[in-house]
């Protein structure tokens, strides 16, 4: 096997496959090496992880803070850009429905645009409030809060992103307030994506 070392390679800049490098039909080009991150073009997705949560869990402990779950991450470039994606399942009680869920990225929130006192203050993005429906349908239903956000940490560092949560009267994590065995789960998911 023979090997031809070349800096660059540069298609014919006029005709119909102007700035093309075209590879025949019935061949294939083989990559020997893996790219690596900082040869990723511009928003490719260069790794992902993800955490689920399915335990069932009641905080009923009136206007008090929770770490609920949280995924690490250590981008491959400082650059990079994390998608994070969350998504709540939850109970809510029969006579109340007051929380607020927030994200923090190590021990700072960020995002949202919701400052609402009772419910956890600012950089809440998601809050309940009045019942929803009557007695039964706040007990034997799920409900889902669901975001994204894009975050910028400019770091090479690992990185820690938690789902919060205040509880102003009650909230159950991935169960229904009328029972533990019947549940849902939980998940936050974190993409590197080049720059």
């Amino acid at each position: 096997m023979s090997t031809i070392k070349v800096e660059n390679l540069t298609g014919i800049t006029s005709g119909a496959n102007a700035n093309k490098i075209i590879v025949p039909a019935g061949q294939t080009l083989q990559v020997t090496d893996k790219l690596r991150h900082d040869d990723m073009p511009v928003g490719s997705i260069i790794q992902t992880v993800y955490t689920e949560n399915a335990t069932g869990t009641a905080y009923t402990s009136a206007d008090t803070n929770h770490d609920l779950f949280s995924a690490t991450i250590t981008p491959k470039s400082a650059t990079s850009k994390i998608l994070v994606s969350m998504s709540v399942q939850h109970g809510t009680q029969s006579t109340q429905n007051d929380f607020g869920l927030h994200l923090k990225r190590g021990s700072t929130r960020i995002g949202g645009r919701t400052n609402d006192a009772p419910r956890g203050g600012p950089n809440s993005w998601y809050c309940g409030d009045d019942p929803i429906g009557g007695s039964s349908a706040n007990n034997w239903n799920l409900f889902t809060a669901s975001w994204q956000y894009l975050d910028s940490p400019s770091t090479t560092s690992a990185t820690i992103y938690t789902v919060g949560l205040h509880v102003h009267n009650y909230f159950y994590l991935n169960r229904m307030a009328g029972g533990n065995t019947f549940g849902g789960s939980s998940y936050i998911s974190l993409q590197e994506i080049a720059q």
